[in-house]
């Protein structure tokens, strides 16, 4: 079946290429990559009712019930678990690091610039914010949304400036995500319908390693009518994923081709916004990073799994869609629709040991190139998610929001903390919320919460407050949240502890 997409590629360039030999490489070896057409349209929206989940095992996140699609793929095992931590690395290779969201934050280890123009860490398009919300999000930390996974780590690496980036960047991003960081899923929620040289040998270089590679297969528009083929989901070794609509059914823009290993929720999809808040948006990119997520669970329980074996998993556990039996795969759907509790209950039935179970990491080998040592930290220019620590008593507030939190003060008490603040409007309406003061480890892990409700300063004003609130030993941030009542950030501050 991998054959096929090569072959397939080539038929379509010569194709495509006659009588003129349009599909040859450019001279100086590079092209533009794009997040595929129609996405971003983001509607910052409340869905009309709420799903219930199927189990009590999951996150006390207030819109979780609102998240169909992660719903759908049925990731109560993996709540009920937490077990899949942190020493699982998926890179994000996208439009900037998501960490200024409220909600998203504790899973984001490494942020990465690898424009050719220093476009900068953060995200300024929303990409990569609404693809990493639907892989970690943070998760029980009472407010927003949840991600699928409850703890991993995010490796955000911006290859994009807007919507389109240059090839070379994004060689250059998968490179490092292999040689330096030693990702164990890498997440490309992007296309192209170029095969470079470079990006063929650093897609080759990724799946030699081990590396689980997945790319959306790209949404059909224009000219576009859906069967082309399109980089890197077209590559050998690499798992191409297709969205599918709440039943289950294709999206009218998602490409169906040889490229497409699997499926996942792609249409109307509810995930983190670049504007603080929460929306629906449409896309294989939002498939992708499903199956991404899924491959970090194979990761998790089979260390030592490759693409290949990931999509024997794969086959094996998709839900089969368009009439296709088990085992069976077609180009709408590839072999399904991922399921999560399919994978965590094929590895129970065979007894695989878990890592905490197993030996120590240490005896597999590191990836090749320039292994990180033990303990060591992170190279310059990766800094975590909160860039460098505020000062402790008076951190800067978030730029560019309606209101601010000022003039923190933390005394500690033989109990805990007394924590007094000012809720700051900043604008000429009225503002009424909610502060929530956060307690992380140094894992990102929510350890305490205390909410002050009702929080109103009038226009242009400002309301002090005092609160005895219980910090646990082992709390290495304190966030704390100024959200409206439907959860729409006014603030937010980060205090190291």
């Amino acid at each position: 079946m991998r054959s096929r997409k090569i072959m397939c590629a080539l038929l379509a360039a010569l194709l495509l290429a006659f009588p003129a030999p349009a599909f040859a490489e450019p001279i100086y070896e590079d092209g533009i990559v794009t997040i595929p057409e129609e996405e971003l349209e983001f509607n910052e929206i409340t869905l009309p009712e709420p799903i219930t989940a199927a189990s009590e095992d999951f996150p006390n996140d207030p819109e979780y019930s609102m998240q169909w699609n992660t719903l759908m793929v049925r990731p109560e095992k993996v709540y009920s678990s937490r077990a899949f931590g942190k020493q699982i690395k998926i890179a994000v290779i996208d439009s900037g690091s998501p960490s200024k969201h409220p909600d998203i934050g504790g899973n984001i280890a490494v942020e990465e610039d690898f424009t050719q123009n220093k476009a900068g860490l953060y995200d300024s398009y929303g990409h990569c914010t609404f693809i990493s919300g639907i892989i970690g999000a943070d998760t029980d930390n009472g407010i927003g949304i949840a991600g699928v996974l409850p703890e991993v780590s995010i490796y955000s690496l911006r290859g994009l400036e807007g919507r389109t980036g240059y090839i070379s960047d994004i060689s250059n991003a998968i490179n490092a995500a292999v040689d330096t960081h030693g990702c164990d899923v890498i997440n490309l929620s992007l296309t192209t319908p170029s095969d470079l040289t470079s990006l063929r040998a650093a897609i080759a270089h990724a799946v030699e390693s081990g590396a689980i590679v997945v790319a959306a297969s790209g949404n059909k528009s224009g000219s576009n009518k859906g069967t082309e083929l399109l980089y890197p989901a077209a590559y050998d070794g690499v798992i191409g994923v297709g969205a599918i609509d709440k039943n289950k059914i294709r999206g009218s823009f998602s490409h169906y081709n040889a490229s497409v290993d699997a499926c996942a929720p792609g249409v109307d999809v509810y995930s983190t916004l670049i504007s603080g808040g929460y929306g629906t948006g449409r896309g294989t990119s939002y498939a992708a990073p499903y199956v991404a997520a899924a491959a970090a669970v194979a990761k998790y329980y089979e260390p030592g799994i490759d693409s290949a074996g990931f999509m024997d998993l794969l086959s094996k556990t998709c839900e089969p869609l368009g009439g296709a039996a088990q085992g069976e795969r077609n180009d709408e759907y590839g072999y399904g629709m991922v399921d999560f509790q399919n994978i965590i209950e094929y590895y129970e039935s065979r007894e695989i040991p878990k890592p905490s179970e197993a030996p120590e990491p240490s005896e597999a080998p590191e990836p090749s190139g320039s292994p990180e040592p033990s303990g060591s930290p992170e190279p310059s220019g990766t800094p975590e998610p909160s860039e460098a620590p505020e000062p402790s008593g008076s951190p800067e507030p978030e730029p560019d929001m309606p209101a601010s939190v000022e003039n923190v003060n933390i005394n500690r008490t033989e109990n805990g903390a007394e924590i007094s603040l000012t809720a700051a409007n900043n604008s000429d309406a009225q503002i009424a919320g909610d502060i929530y003061i956060c307690a992380y480890n140094d894992f990102g892990a929510l350890l305490e919460a205390e909410i002050i409700n009702d929080v109103e300063p009038g226009p242009r004003s400002s309301v002090e407050f005092t609160r005895l609130v219980n910090i646990p030993n082992g709390t290495d941030k304190i966030k704390i949240f100024y959200w409206t009542h439907t959860l729409t950030p006014l603030s937010s501050v980060v205090i190291s502890d």
